[in-house]
């Protein structure tokens, strides 16, 4: 906001709740409307009752709405970041259901992450959270929170064009988000706690305002075991509470990360990002 004012001019931000109960948030610069706003902007509004499947969603002009992924509750508000200052959103519950989260400890963050359209359920209606996160369905989650973007002219040999997350892929490897190995982009490999703390690090890195706190996992399992190239990472994910070791205290590195893990380490990195 400050870098569109400059250093003489007006900006105002205003929201008006409409009659359907959307909220209109608009940014004005010397009296004109901005409808791109470079870095976006969080917005924290009140919303009765939420819950931690309430999710933002943008409502543009034709009355499309477009679930906001980045977007979390704190108490009676919900963290919003607007991409593009100027917007009309609304609040819904988005819970989705599947047959087998019930009774597992990751049942919570699965809501979250699915009711913002994060993750989708497998065959039969099954989430399957003790599967492993493979780096196909990582980057197509990334994908999927910065609401899918264009992708560069980044690929892989071994990344099909037409498969389901070539452009995901594509954007990630643009972005420096990933890397390929000697054998590509490798989809298929499963992925680490290592790796994904990897991943998020180099993610946050390319968000305007990027957040957290480099910490330390000293006397923790594992600890002298951390890779030279995840050293950063790790104490970035440690210390701003994405990843946390085990009921024993284990970083648990070389384990595969599985989609429960991935949606619990997701919702902390979301929560984290709207604070």
């Amino acid at each position: 906001l400050s870098q569109l004012g400059g250093s003489s001019g007006n900006v105002t931000v205003t929201t008006a709740v409409n009659e359907d109960n959307s909220v209109k948030v608009e940014v004005q610069t010397n009296g004109t409307t901005v409808g791109s706003l470079n870095g976006g902007m969080k917005v924290d509004l009140p919303v009765s009752q939420p819950t931690a499947c309430t999710v933002a969603v943008l409502v543009d002009a034709n009355g499309n709405e477009t679930v906001l992924p980045k977007s979390a509750v704190n108490g009676s508000e919900v963290a919003v970041l607007l991409e593009n200052g100027s917007a009309t959103i609304k609040f819904v519950d988005n819970a989705q259901s599947f047959a087998d989260t019930d009774n597992h400890w990751a049942k919570n963050s699965i809501a979250f992450v699915s009711s913002r359209n994060l993750f989708q359920g497998m065959e039969n209606n099954n989430f399957k959270a003790d599967v492993p996160m493979n780096r196909a369905m990582l980057v197509t989650v990334l994908h999927r929170l910065e609401s899918t973007p264009a992708a560069g002219s980044v690929s892989f040999d071994d990344v099909p064009a037409d498969s389901y997350y070539a452009t995901a892929a594509a954007w990630a490897a643009g972005k420096g988000i990933v890397t390929g190995d000697a054998s590509g982009f490798s989809g298929d490999r499963s992925v680490t706690r290592e790796e994904m703390a990897v991943m998020l690090y180099r993610y946050v890195q390319t968000i305007n305002g990027n957040k957290g706190t480099l910490g330390s996992f000293s006397g923790m399992g594992g600890a002298n075991d951390v890779s030279s190239w995840a050293n950063q990472a790790m104490r970035w994910a440690v210390g701003s509470g994405i990843i946390n070791g085990d009921a024993n205290n284990n970083l648990n590195l070389g384990s595969t990360a599985t989609r429960g893990e991935v949606s619990q380490m997701l919702m902390n990195f979301v929560k984290l990002i709207t604070k």
